[in-house]
Order: structure tokens, then sequence, then C-alpha cells
């Protein structure tokens, strides 16, 4: 904002130095305000007993068995994907 450059939105072009400076506070506060709920939520479960991250190594053996009974388990398609 300390620019000697004019800036224009495209999206707002009728939006000044004060218009974005705010726009740009309301974001920066939204964003602290969905850290500290996601942060909260994250205790709340960990707090109810809820293993966090667990789900992910269950997910990947799960895939990896599935692509390993694949046919062509290259993991490239095969030439003839239509067929």
């Amino acid at each position: 904002m300390e620019g000697r450059t004019d800036f224009v939105a495209v999206d707002a072009p009728f939006a000044n130095r004060l218009m974005i400076h705010i726009m740009a506070a309301f974001a920066e506060h939204e964003r602290e305000q969905i850290a500290a709920r996601t942060k909260a939520a994250l205790a709340a479960a960990k707090a109810r007993g809820v293993r966090l991250g667990a789900h992910g190594a269950v997910l990947a053996a799960r895939r990896k068995a599935e692509a390993e009974a694949e046919p062509n388990s290259s993991g490239r398609m095969s030439p003839l994907w239509w067929a």
C-alpha cells in the first residue's frame, strides 16, 4: 500500500485504497477466525479420544492393495482403456 502506483482491481474498478485496505483487514480477521475454530475443533476431537490422522494409513494400504490387484499395476493406464 506504500507504492506510488495506483491499484485497480479488475473485479471492482471503483475500489479505492481505503476499500482495499478494509477488505484486506476483514480477510485477515476471517483467516484468524477460521484458524482458531479449526484448532478448537481438533482439540475437542482429540479430547473425545478421536485418533486424528489414523485413516490415512488405512486408506493408503487399501489403495495399494487395489492397485496391486489390477491387471496393469504399473500405475500406467492400459493402452486399451476404452475397451
